[in-house]
């Protein structure tokens, strides 16, 4: 006897099965060529492919959609620009292909054996084999990352050291580019060969950016590493509210920045990040400021003294604030606050005509 849960899951799977069928025989030799030299191990079942693709293919799929260029954007830092649109079609085919493919068969085995439960069972392999395909990619951008950005101070203290030694900007690249075999490095290379090549140094400078993530202010929604970002995340880890973390970025106007200014000084907002052309003079909320904490080493002694200047003010409650400032391991780091020292010395001794005690 019939039930209305067979009877309900055979009217739905019935034209599913013959959608899948017409795309079987329409697509089955149309798409070979992108799917034939697929491995195995990275994707599973790639000879479903073709479903997944002819079913784009009928309903005019756009893969350039606000979250499809992002997402390109992102395959692109492991894949390559050339190949990353390719490689985003082949996962979006797999999707569909999964969907199409194990739902169907899922309702057919859930109406034999009058149980939901098959039915559940079939979608969540469906489901799960897609997580599959983003959670692969996803860790494989976060592996990247994490290297590029362990490797980042690195390179940018030998690249400080060989400029302030006198060397150019492009042969400094050049030279830091031959010291290492890793991701950041091969970019580096990359970009040598770019400028070798006729591109200008901007223009070549702006694509290893772009092909490394390498973004320093934050870029919510937009993918990507950025160091306010990662602060943010690890301040929530640790047990700080969301809310109790601003970025001067996400002040725009006036308006905007004298509300959250007003935020700092009444204690609703407890940590403000940002750099010090953005936080410099102006900035005026230093009444409950406790600790300031530099992140980077500026080029500059005086922007030192303007992020001083935000905590050690008049009007600020705590008799007693702390500054912090932070040194990498196995960097040049200390070199580069060797160097803004040496630079305040010498203004210093032009400014008072003075020699400085060592």
């Amino acid at each position: 006897m019939i039930n209305w849960f067979q009877l309900g899951t055979m009217a739905v799977a019935t034209p599913l099965t013959v959608f899948w069928m017409v795309l079987y025989f329409k697509y089955q030799n149309m798409f070979q060529s992108y799917i034939e030299n697929l491995s195995p191990k990275e994707y599973k079942l790639p000879e479903l492919f073709f479903i997944g693709m002819g079913f784009m293919h009928l309903t005019h799929y756009d893969l350039h959609t606000r979250k499809g260029r992002m997402r390109i954007k992102e395959i692109s830092e492991i894949k390559g620009k050339k190949y990353a649109e390719y490689y985003y079609y082949i996962i979006k085919a797999a999707t569909f292909s999964y969907i199409l493919t194990f739902v169907p068969l899922a309702m057919y085995f859930g109406v034999l054996a009058d149980n939901p439960k098959i039915l559940l069972i079939g979608i969540s392999l469906a489901v799960l084999l897609v997580r599959y395909l983003e959670k692969d990619i996803n860790d494989k951008l976060e592996e990247r990352r994490e290297e590029l950005m362990l490797d980042l101070p690195q390179v940018l203290s030998k690249m400080a050291l060989l400029i302030n030694s006198g060397m150019v900007m492009r042969e400094a690249w050049v030279k830091v580019s031959q010291t290492g075999e890793r991701a950041l490095y091969q970019e580096m290379r990359v970009t040598s060969h770019q400028m070798a090549n006729g591109a200008s140094d901007l223009e070549a400078f702006r694509e290893f950016a772009d092909r490394c993530s390498l973004i320093s202010t934050p870029t919510a929604g937009k993918g990507g590493f950025n160091v306010y970002d990662d602060i943010k995340k690890k301040l929530i880890a640790a047990g700080m509210p969301p809310d109790q973390i601003a970025f001067i970025h996400d002040a725009n106007t006036d308006e905007q920045k004298k509300n959250l200014f007003a935020k700092v000084r009444s204690g609703q907002v407890r940590v403000l990040i940002g750099s010090t052309a953005k936080m410099g003079a102006g900035t005026n909320c230093q009444d409950r400021l406790i600790a300031s904490h530099d992140v980077d080493c500026p080029w500059r002694p005086r922007d030192l003294t303007q992020r001083a200047g935000r905590i050690i003010r008049q009007g600020n409650m705590n008799k007693t604030v702390h500054i912090y400032r932070y040194v990498t391991e196995s960097t040049f780091d200390s070199y580069l606050w060797q160097t803004v020292e040496a630079k305040q010395r010498f203004i210093s001794q032009i400014m008072t005509s003075r020699t400085p005690l060592r």
